[in-house]
């Protein structure tokens, strides 16, 4: 298998960055929107609203904040949810590519042959030395030297 990243994956990667970009943004988002109830209960506490109104607001600014959550979570659980439909049905694709393989067209390995007989041939030619058996008794002389 090569090592460049399939479309799914690289899909999940996108998805996975964004999701965590997400996360970034809720939790400074979060922060902000804490920083702005305290802010807005220390401006609305003047005697301009009653206190019944800006529990209201409060309320109304913790619902928004469990209904991204909880949309962030089903994302996250439908992702997590996607990967593992992927792995099972490869896993289930390669075992049924293994045990379906057609192998009834495969022609039959061959039989090993008989090891032949050694013919041995007669050698009518007979061998002559390579060297002079004389010549090698007698030490060698540099023809530079006489």
């Amino acid at each position: 298998m090569s090592n460049m990243p399939t479309l799914s994956e690289k899909a999940m990667k996108q998805k996975e960055s964004k999701r965590k970009t997400r996360i970034g943004v809720l939790s400074s988002s979060g922060h902000l929107a804490i920083l702005a109830s305290l802010l807005l209960v220390g401006c609305l506490s003047k005697e301009e609203y009653s206190q019944e109104d800006i529990q209201a607001l409060i309320d109304k600014e913790v619902e928004i904040k469990l209904q991204n959550y909880t949309r962030i979570k089903n994302e996250r659980c439908q992702e997590d949810l996607i990967k593992e439909a992927n792995r099972l049905a490869d896993s289930v694709m390669v075992a049924e590519a293994f045990f379906d393989r057609d192998t009834a067209f495969r022609p039959p390995k061959p039989e090993k042959p008989e090891k032949p007989t050694l013919k041995t041939l007669k050698d009518t030619v007979r061998l002559k030395p390579l060297f002079d058996r004389s010549r090698l008794r007698e030490p060698l002389r540099d023809s530079s030297i006489e």
